[in-house]
């Protein structure tokens, strides 16, 4: 909400809306991505999968149903998820909403 407020003239409200989301997780994981020469993982990435459907009340057109959005970050397989996922999410996050903005906004 505070992208769309900063970034485009649309206002919030809660009556009769012009525009909405809705979404979920759909996938949350963290997997080894580069194999050393010993088979261990050297780097791991976590990727974060979102399912959105946008709705524009005034051009309909412009609508979307139940698109993904993945966003992913690669962090040292020497660093455990748990300590570095606090940081890590909020970069993930950001990824996917400039690519849910995008999409939903690209044609203003």
């Amino acid at each position: 909400m505070t992208k769309i407020q900063r970034e485009t003239r649309l206002e919030f409200t809660k009556e009769d809306p012009h525009v909405y989301f809705t979404g979920e997780i759909i996938d949350y994981r963290s997997e080894p991505i580069a194999i050393s020469g010993n088979e261990y993982a050297e780097m791991n990435r976590l990727t974060i999968a979102v399912r959105v459907s946008f709705t524009n009340t005034k051009q309909e057109e412009l609508s979307f149903t139940n698109r993904t959005f993945t966003g992913y970050t690669d962090y040292p397989s020497s660093q455990m998820l748990t300590s570095v996922e606090g940081a890590l999410i909020p970069e993930v996050t950001q990824k996917i909403v400039e690519d849910i903005f995008n999409a939903a906004f690209s044609n203003w």
